[in-house]
């Protein structure tokens, strides 16, 4: 069982089941560092590219010799055992610190989406910057933005598979996700909508679709989509029939 765990999402920290990390946890470098390691996986990170990332105005020299400093704070200020060199790369061990990020790849190769989509807490380093690394920046977009895909395709599979088998509580609890996620998104309120109708929840879709109108409107200055508004037209003519048939059955039952 591993000591150390890197959170990569919703934030970037380091927990320990005994001692003190403080050394390195307030480095900010040795966490970016640490970041870019979780994020290479079992491969890890050639040092060129490490440098380029995290000193880039420095000569190779600096840049060489600050990251040798680098490592050798993690290594003791962590485990001497954490950074593992695999010629021309460097990466983590990660039987010595796992990480939120690495698990999330492995599971999602492994097909256990459920437990992927749980590891995901939020958007990659969701707060971390690093002032004027425009470069590291950079990286940290694309890796959440790739992360955040990869989110999403998880959680429509589930949904999807969760209609398919007739599991509409299911459904109902991913596409929620889903549109938490993606507020915005047209598909995703129109597959909530129709699964709160289908688990008899129409008052449940109509709120949804008060709070998508709210946000479209707030982010967009437009109404929603055409394929929204008659999802929630559908859910009120359900519930108009209904109250009608509801009543004919009063009536029938009085006479």
């Amino acid at each position: 069982m591993t000591l150390l765990r890197l959170k990569t999402f919703g934030g970037l920290s380091i927990t320990t089941l005994h001692g003190s990390l403080t050394e390195v946890a307030c480095r900010r470098h040795a966490l970016a560092l640490l970041a870019l390691m979780a994020a290479a996986g079992d491969d890890g990170m050639s040092r060129e590219r490490i440098m380029a990332l995290l000193w880039p105005e420095a000569d190779e020299a600096h840049a060489r010799n600050n990251l040798k400093q680098l490592s050798f704070a993690i290594r003791h200020g962590a485990s001497s055992r954490l950074l593992a060199s695999i010629a021309p790369n460097l990466r983590l061990d990660f039987q010595v610190m796992s990480a939120d990020a690495n698990d999330f790849e492995r599971t999602l190769a492994a097909g256990n989406l459920e437990l992927a989509v749980d590891l995901y807490a939020g958007p990659f380093l969701d707060g971390f910057h690093l002032a004027r690394l425009s470069e590291f920046d950079r990286w940290v977009e694309g890796q959440r933005a790739r992360y955040a895909r990869r989110y999403e395709q998880a959680l429509e599979t589930l949904a999807h598979r969760a209609g398919a088998v007739g599991d509409i509580r299911g459904a109902v609890k991913w596409w929620r996700r889903l549109t938490e996620h993606d507020p915005v998104n047209t598909e995703y309120a129109v597959c909530l909508i129709d699964a709160f109708a289908d688990l008899g929840e129409p008052l449940s879709a109509l709120k949804h679709f008060a709070g998508h109108t709210r946000v479209i409107r707030e982010e967009f200055d437009v109404d929603p989509e055409p394929s929204v508004r008659l999802a929630a037209e559908r859910v009120r003519r359900r519930l108009t029939f209904d109250a009608r048939r509801s009543g004919a059955m009063e009536s029938a039952a009085d006479d």
